[in-house]
């Protein structure tokens, strides 16, 4: 094998892995997507086909570029309520008022939102602090994509309960004391 000793190879390409084996000792990558050959934190259920993820709750398509259970892959997919709408960047059926992106080019035209927010794949204000410059909103919420006011508002963004500490519960995506 032209692989290195922790690499694996699937499909004729040296990969992360071949089991789960090959993820340990990473932070938060510890799970095998032996499909792809990459490391991944196990919340996604990975796939080869659409019967790999007939048990999967509100993903039942297999998307094949990723080899994860998703949603959607097309607006086809989407037909729960408003939700009619495929991110196909994200694999997630959504109402269609937002702009789905996979990089800043994306939302070039997007007035006040020029920023791809990678963890939800659609545009918006911002991606960092850089981005907020108007008025006292000069904090940005990298969950959400929105600016806010840092000096007044101190808790932590969050996108849940992980991204806190203690107690502290993910509200609105940001950290707060949890009531008892």
């Amino acid at each position: 094998s032209a692989c290195t000793t922790t690499e694996g190879c699937v499909s004729n390409f040296c990969t992360s892995c071949t089991s789960t084996a090959n993820c340990t000792g990473q932070a938060s990558n510890t799970t095998c997507n032996t499909f792809n050959g990459n490391c991944h934190d196990g919340t996604e259920t990975a796939c080869d086909t659409n019967a790999a993820c007939s048990s999967v709750s509100g993903k039942n398509t297999c998307d094949t570029a990723t080899n994860f259970c998703v949603a959607c892959t097309a607006d086809g997919g989407c037909t729960e309520g408003t939700n009619t709408t495929c991110n196909t960047h994200s694999g997630n059926c959504h109402d269609g008022t937002e702009t789905a992106c996979a990089s800043d080019g994306d939302c070039t035209s997007v007035s006040g939102k020029h920023n791809c927010n990678t963890t939800s794949n659609f545009c918006a204000a911002c991606a960092s602090d850089a981005e907020c410059t108007h008025g006292s909103n000069t904090s940005c919420n990298a969950f959400t994509g929105e600016c806010y006011d840092g000096a007044t508002n101190t808790a932590t963004a969050c996108a849940d309960a992980a991204n806190c500490t203690g107690t502290e519960a993910c509200v609105s995506n940001f950290c707060n004391s949890a009531c008892s």
